[in-house]
């Protein structure tokens, strides 16, 4: 055996070695789950289908994601104390997660083609391809260019209009004529993926921002840990920062602050479009925070005043909508309209949304934190509760001595309206890192 064979051998051996009993029992390595007495008991997270398992993986980031987390029963659990109301947690009675795509408009070919399934991570790098703009890094974002959109005639805007809390099964053909009159004149389609799981708008929108998927970027929802294990308001003042760049972000340092760069929307949760923050000390984007309707809409006019789409270099906008989806429409066509009046026509349009929180789950996730609190008889035990999981506090477990694997026992055990149990699968955050032993 060479020198070489052996020191890898001697590494391997080594690295097997150092992995901790916990991991080789939980995640099957060798024979570790090998019982010829009975059967083989099923591994938290890695028994479910990759169905359930990979969104789950892909808006998972450690440190950052909730300490717990749960697969819902078909009756379903939606929303907590720390998220957009009605985002669905993942479960086994399956949710709507299908969202709009749609290119329009100066540097689009028409009638180009939008695969069905086309994650919302390609949004910012298509967009890039149409403004002839290449990005750093591209290995760090899951995000690509859609093929055969950008024709290489760069518009001087593009507007991007997010429709939060919205999915395809919200928008009726015939019934957005708008919409349906942007699919035809560009490429469209109903049946984009959000590309993970659960669908908080907050994560999503950071996910079209960056080009990244949440495990990339670690805006995972609404509330997130911070770097010293706070939990704080995603996109807030103590707010950690998006672990990779957005599209604004890049285009504002690499072009030294000429592209305007700015934001309407109804509050900060939707600041992952645009970012702002990643380059320190050196940005200046146009962020204005209005309410929904004709406030959002005098907000974007004056936005568009200011100079946006006035001379050759792109401009970017990012429009977020919020409220009931019967009005979106006309707010979309209100929106495109007077973007082409301050580019003079030359206008990218980009329209998607963030996924449906329409649901008829039975449960809110402020009551699997209550259940699980009296199971444990332990007040204040869960921070908040998150789609698809619970924020454990960390100086109740150690001021009770109360364990990780009770927690996971008492929320196992939990039961639903019906008696019957409340979750498919519940595991610790771990679980999700090791997703690769699978």
């Amino acid at each position: 055996m060479s020198l070489d064979r052996r020191l890898v051998t001697a590494i391997v051996v080594a690295a097997l070695v150092a992995l901790p009993a916990f991991t080789l029992r939980v995640f099957c390595v060798g024979r570790s789950c090998s019982n010829d007495d009975g059967p083989v008991a099923e591994v938290p997270f890695c028994s479910l289908p990759s169905a359930l398992r990979d969104p789950i993986a892909a808006g998972f980031r450690e440190g950052r994601s909730p300490d717990v987390l749960g697969v819902a029963k078909p009756s379903g659990i939606a929303g907590g104390s720390g998220s957009a109301p009605g985002v669905v947690w993942p479960g086994t009675g399956g949710v709507e997660s299908n969202v709009p795509l749609v290119f329009s408009g100066t540097g689009v070919i028409p009638s180009a083609k939008i695969p069905d399934g086309t994650s919302l991570d390609d949004v910012a790098p298509t967009i890039a391809r149409i403004i002839g703009f290449n990005r750093p890094h591209p290995e760090v974002r899951s995000g690509a260019a859609i093929e055969g959109v950008a024709s290489g005639d760069a518009p001087r805007l593009v507007l991007e209009i997010v429709l939060s809390g919205v999915g395809s099964s919200e928008i009726a053909s015939g019934e957005w004529p708008r919409l349906d009159a942007l699919i035809s004149d560009g490429a469209g389609t109903m049946n984009a993926s959000i590309g993970s799981s659960p669908s908080d708008p907050t994560a999503v929108m950071t996910t079209i921002g960056t080009g990244g998927i949440p495990s990339q970027h670690g805006i995972t929802g609404t509330l997130v840990r911070d770097d010293e294990g706070r939990l704080v308001r995603s996109w807030g003042p103590n707010s950690p920062l998006s672990i990779i760049a957005t599209l604004g972000d890049d285009l504002d340092e690499r072009l030294d602050q000429e592209p305007r760069i700015g934001l309407v929307a109804a509050n900060s949760s939707a600041r992952g479009l645009i970012g702002g923050e990643w380059y320190v000390d050196v940005d200046s984007d146009d962020v204005s925070y209005a309410p929904t309707g004709k406030g959002a809409e005098k907000a974007l006019t004056r936005t568009l005043a200011d100079g946006y789409g006035a001379d050759d270099t792109t401009d970017v906008l990012a429009y977020s909508l919020e409220g009931e989806p019967s009005g979106m429409d006309d707010r979309i066509g209100a929106a495109v309209d007077a973007a082409l009046e301050a580019a003079g026509g030359s206008v990218a349009i980009v329209v998607t949304a963030t996924g449906s929180t329409v649901t008829d789950a039975k449960l809110n996730g402020d009551d699997v934190a209550s259940a699980l609190e009296s199971a444990l008889a332990t007040p204040g035990v869960v921070e908040a509760s998150v789609p698809g999981g619970v924020f454990l506090d960390q100086e109740v477990l150690v001021d009770k001595a109360l364990s990780e694997d009770e927690v996971l026992k008492g929320m196992r055990e939990l039961e639903d309206q019906s008696g019957g149990p409340m979750f498919k699968d519940v595991f610790p955050a771990i679980a999700v890192s090791f997703k690769r032993y699978c």
